[in-house]
C-alpha cells in the first residue's frame, strides 16, 4: 500500500474489494484503486453513467481494531473511464467525508 498526497485530501492506493448499490437495488462487485475521505477511484465489469447516484459498501482487506471490517458510503459517479469491453474504472465523489 503506497499514500499519495493530491486533492483534497491523502489517497490510499488500496484494494479493497466491495459491492455497489444503485438506486433501483442492482447491485454489482467493484475494487478500488484508490481512496481518500472524499471519494474513490474503482474498477468494475458494468459500466455505471456520469452522475449516477450510488452506495458504496467496502470491506477492509486486514483486521482493525477499532472500526468494523466493512463501511458504507454514498456517493455520485463523476468521471468514467471505459477499459475495454470487460470493465471500466470510474471514480465516485462521496456526498460526506468518508470516516476512514
Amino acid at each position: 500500500m503506497t499514500f499519495t498526497p493530491k486533492r483534497a485530501g491523502l489517497r490510499i492506493d488500496a484494494q479493497l474489494t466491495g459491492r455497489m448499490i444503485f438506486p433501483n437495488g442492482e447491485e454489482q462487485t467493484v475494487v478500488t484503486k484508490n481512496i481518500n475521505a472524499y471519494g474513490a477511484y474503482l474498477m468494475a465489469e458494468k459500466c455505471p453513467a456520469i452522475g449516477d447516484r450510488v452506495t458504496l459498501r467496502l470491506q477492509w482487506p486486514f483486521p482493525l481494531e477499532d472500526r468494523e471490517p466493512a463501511f458504507e458510503v454514498c456517493g455520485t459517479v463523476l468521471r468514467v473511464e471505459p477499459l475495454s469491453e470487460e470493465g471500466c474504472c470510474f471514480a465516485v465523489k462521496f456526498e460526506e467525508p468518508a470516516g476512514l
